[in-house]
């Protein structure tokens, strides 16, 4: 029996839109719908032992992550956020069967004119510091 591409692109999205067998729901975060090639790591601020950092999106919206925050279209997982950057990790498909797990390190945009004045509203109860390399 032969599908057309029609019944195939709506089987597959039925797929995708059914409950998972659990029953659990997954919150997409707006960082996991761009690439990474459309956000900017344009901060990061400590509190405490606290990190957070701030990523501009190419519409120039802010958004403030911390650790366990997704980011990008391959649920990539942040692991770990310091003075100069971002630990990332995702879970990639290598073929049907295979999957891998790889890590990367997101760097703080070096040039000072792109670096945004962000808006820590993660915790605005906090006093936020900067590191001292990246103080204007």
């Amino acid at each position: 029996m032969t599908f057309r591409p029609a019944l195939r692109l709506m089987v597959a999205l039925t797929l995708l839109m059914a409950a998972t067998p659990s029953g659990a729901t997954f919150l997409i975060s707006e960082l996991q719908l761009l690439a990474y090639g459309d956000m900017l790591l344009t901060g990061t601020a400590q509190s405490g032992k606290t990190w957070i950092a701030c990523i501009t999106t190419m519409d120039g919206k802010q958004v403030n992550v911390k650790k366990g925050d997704y980011v990008g279209p391959k649920f990539g997982l942040i692991q770990k956020i310091d003075a100069r950057g971002i630990h990332v990790s995702e879970t990639v498909q290598l073929n049907f069967a295979e999957w891998v797990e790889r890590k990367w390190y997101w760097p703080v945009v070096s040039d000072q004119s792109l670096r945004a004045k962000c808006r820590w509203t993660a915790a605005p109860d906090k006093k936020w510091n900067n590191p001292a390399h990246f103080r204007d």
